[in-house]
């Protein structure tokens, strides 16, 4: 008797997924065509994030350029300050012992 119904129940099994098989069939390059798209978009977001990393890339090249131009505008300002206060001491120094 089980095994009659277990027959039974493959038989329809197999009768459903005969049934279904072109449903599935008819669905499938719907499904395709959306995960292209699906993949389409993800390339195009990609792209994009991919040109703001090389824009943001080019901004933090630029920004250290200026960066180390401050720096040696600042070491020049510096070493003329010295030299300035060098120059008035020696000036002073001169003055006292004229």
């Amino acid at each position: 008797m089980r095994a009659k119904r277990d027959a039974a129940h493959q038989a329809a099994l197999s009768i459903e997924s005969k049934r279904s098989a072109p449903t599935s069939l008819e669905q499938s390059p719907q499904r395709m065509q959306s995960q292209l798209a699906q993949l389409e978009s993800r390339q195009a977001i990609a792209e994009q994030l991919l040109l703001q990393r090389r824009s943001a890339d080019r901004a933090e090249l630029e920004r250290q350029s200026c960066l180390n131009q401050r720096l040696l505008v600042d070491k020049q300002l510096v070493q003329r300050a010295r030299r300035s206060r060098s120059a008035t001491k020696c000036a002073g120094t001169k003055s006292n012992a004229t």
